[in-house]
């Protein structure tokens, strides 16, 4: 859920977060929609990126939403709302990550199908390719939860800044966690 949210309001015209977020805080539904409009596709992306199944990161995402409508009015302001978000949908993921019995982030593709166009010679390369990830995945898993969601974010592409201000924590701290996740996986491989 990077910063890069447009609210488009009518006529295809931005509009201020703060003006759409008070406005769902008020009780309007046309406001509430827009921000699920705006956040939806990264909050799936996030789901996904936790569970690893398309049908259960779309249930999430709903449930996700729901959340959100209900607490929306307890949201301060202190951070972005995409912070706030990512918070939600976050816990929401683990929750029932612990919840189906299992623990672990798998790697997300980006979307791409895994065998997508390839000709048939590449399917060595795509072996090779998966059974990384697969490794990967399996690395990410055996971190303690902290370093393992600390790594989870920077695969996400947030900035050290961004996840300090999720964690409530110094940027440096950040960056001495990822480093921690990459020595302990380095000692796993």
């Amino acid at each position: 859920m990077k910063p890069t949210i447009r609210i488009m309001g009518l006529g295809d015209q931005p509009m201020n977060e703060s003006a759409v977020i008070e406005s769902a805080k008020q009780g309007c539904h046309e406001s509430f929609s827009r921000l699920v409009s705006a956040y939806y596709r990264p909050v799936v992306k996030q789901c996904l990126s936790i569970v690893g199944d398309p049908v259960e990161a779309e249930d999430l995402a709903q449930d996700v939403f729901l959340d959100v409508y209900i607490g929306l009015r307890t949201f301060r302001g202190n951070s972005k709302l995409s912070t706030w978000l990512y918070r939600v949908t976050a816990n929401k993921a683990y929750r029932r990550l612990r919840d189906m019995g299992r623990r672990g982030i798998p790697v997300d593709n980006g979307g791409a199908e895994p065998h997508g166009d390839v000709a048939p010679d590449d399917e060595s390369a795509i072996a090779a390719n998966q059974e990384l990830r697969y490794l990967l995945q399996r690395l990410i898993e055996s971190l303690p939860p902290l370093l393992r969601e600390t790594i989870h974010l920077r695969l996400l592409g947030y900035t050290y800044t961004e996840i300090a201000r999720m964690h409530q924590c110094p940027p440096e701290t950040v960056k001495t966690r990822v480093r921690r996740a990459i020595a302990l996986m380095r000692q796993e491989a």
